[in-house]
C-alpha cells in the first residue's frame, strides 16, 4: 500500500511545487514507484511534466466534479521520468469548492477514489497542495497519511503554520485521526543572510524534532531544472542541489520505514 503526503502551506512562493517535484525525483532514482497528484488549480506542478496542461482531455478536475463518473485510473499521465506518474490539474479545478459547496461528503472524495486504486502500485503518492485551506487542501489532508509543511526562515512561517495546526485538528477529531505531521522542511535558505540563520535557530528551537534535518538552499539550480521539465537528479545528478533531495528522500524513506513496523 502506497504512503500518502499532502506537500501544504497557506502562503504561496515558499516551495510546495518545487519540493513535491524534486523529492518525487529523488525517490525515484530510489527505485520507488510515485504518483503525483496536482491539487492546485494553477497546474504548476503539472506544467513541469506537461507542454500544455490546457490541451488535456481529462484532469483531476473530471475525477472530482466531473458529470460523469470517472476513476482516477483514466486520468493518469506517465512521465518522461522514469517510476512517476501524474494526475494533472489545470484551471478547471478552480470552481471545485463552488460545485460542490452543498456536498456534505466531498471532502472524502480523493480519499475514496485513492481507496479504490486498483493494486495500488505506489510506493509514495505525493500530492502538491495549494497555498489555501479550502476544499482541495483538505481533501489531500483527508486522504493521506500524513503531511509535510515548507517554510521559509521568515517572520511570518509560525502564524501560517499555527492556522494549518487548527484545521488538522479538526480534521483529525473526524475525518482522518491518523494523519501525522512529517516535519516541517525549510525552503528557499540562503546562507548568506543573517536574518535567515537567526530565524533557522529560532526555528529549531521550536519545532525541535518536526523539523527536517535536511534544508533546501536556494539556488538557481531548483529554476533551471524546472525550466528543463527534468527534477534535479537527473538535470545535475552530480550536483549538490541533487544531493539535498537524495537527502530529504532517505529521511522520509526512513520514516515510513518506522511507520511500516509499528514503531512511529
Amino acid at each position: 500500500m502506497s504512503y500518502r503526503i499532502a506537500i501544504t502551506n497557506l502562503k504561496g512562493g515558499v516551495g510546495k511545487t518545487t519540493i513535491c517535484f524534486n523529492l518525487a525525483g529523488a525517490l525515484a532514482e530510489k527505485g520507488k514507484k510515485i504518483l503525483l497528484i496536482d491539487m492546485d488549480h494553477q497546474g504548476n506542478l503539472s506544467s513541469m511534466f506537461i507542454p500544455n496542461i490546457y490541451d488535456l482531455d481529462r484532469t483531476i478536475a473530471d475525477v472530482l466534479v466531473g458529470a460523469e463518473e470517472i476513476r482516477i485510473e483514466r486520468v493518469l499521465h506517465p512521465t518522461a521520468i522514469a517510476n512517476i506518474d501524474l494526475v494533472p490539474a489545470n484551471l478547471t479545478l478552480s470552481d471545485l469548492d463552488s460545485l460542490l459547496a452543498s456536498d456534505g461528503d466531498a471532502q472524502y472524495f480523493l480519499y475514496d477514489e485513492l481507496a479504490e486504486l486498483d493494486h495500488d502500485p505506489y510506493d509514495f503518492i505525493l500530492i502538491d497542495c495549494p497555498p489555501n485551506l479550502g476544499l482541495a487542501t483538505r481533501m489531500a489532508l483527508i486522504a493521506t497519511h500524513g503531511y509535510m509543511v515548507p517554510i521559509e526562515c521568515q517572520k511570518w512561517a509560525p502564524i501560517g503554520s499555527q492556522r494549518l495546526l487548527s484545521v488538522v485538528q479538526k480534521i483529525r477529531r473526524r475525518a482522518n485521526p491518523s494523519l501525522e505531521l512529517l516535519g516541517y522542511v525549510i525552503s528557499k535558505f540562503d546562507v548568506r543572510r543573517k536574518i535567515n540563520q537567526d530565524y533557522l535557530e529560532q526555528f529549531q528551537d521550536a519545532y525541535r524534532n518536526e523539523l527536517f534535518k535536511t534544508i533546501i538552499g536556494d539556488y538557481v539550480q531548483y529554476i533551471e531544472s524546472v525550466s528543463r521539465h527534468e527534477p534535479i537528479t537527473t538535470y545535475a545528478p552530480k550536483s549538490k542541489q541533487a544531493e539535498t533531495f537524495r537527502d530529504l528522500a532517505d529521511e522520509l524513506i526512513r520514516h515510513r520505514l518506522v511507520v511500516a513496523h509499528g514503531k512511529g
